[in-house]
């Protein structure tokens, strides 16, 4: 039996609540990728031992690309959270 280690998508988890988030899931053994607009990402995410993603998550297609980017460094994630209440905008896909 493998040990793996849980995986943790963090949206808006650059500061507040979604950095307090990443880091208590980084405690707690979770690799933790954080996705935000700005350069918070990549200084939490360096922190953290993690994996920062940049963009709005507010704009179509942004948390699928993230997900990806997830999927293509560690193969899956185990858990999401997010730190906004505001959905993402419609996808224009159908």
């Amino acid at each position: 039996m493998t040990n793996v280690r849980p995986t943790a998508l963090v949206i808006a988890g650059s500061s507040g609540i979604g950095a307090a988030s990443a880091r208590a899931l980084a405690a707690r053994g979770h690799r933790v990728a954080v996705l935000a607009r700005g350069e918070g990402a990549d200084v939490l995410a360096e922190e953290l031992g993690g994996l920062a993603v940049r963009g709005d998550y507010t704009g179509a297609g942004v948390v699928e690309a993230a997900v990806e980017q997830v999927v293509s460094a560690w193969g899956g994630s185990t858990c999401w959270s997010t730190a906004r209440a505001t959905a993402p905008r419609e996808s224009s896909r159908s």
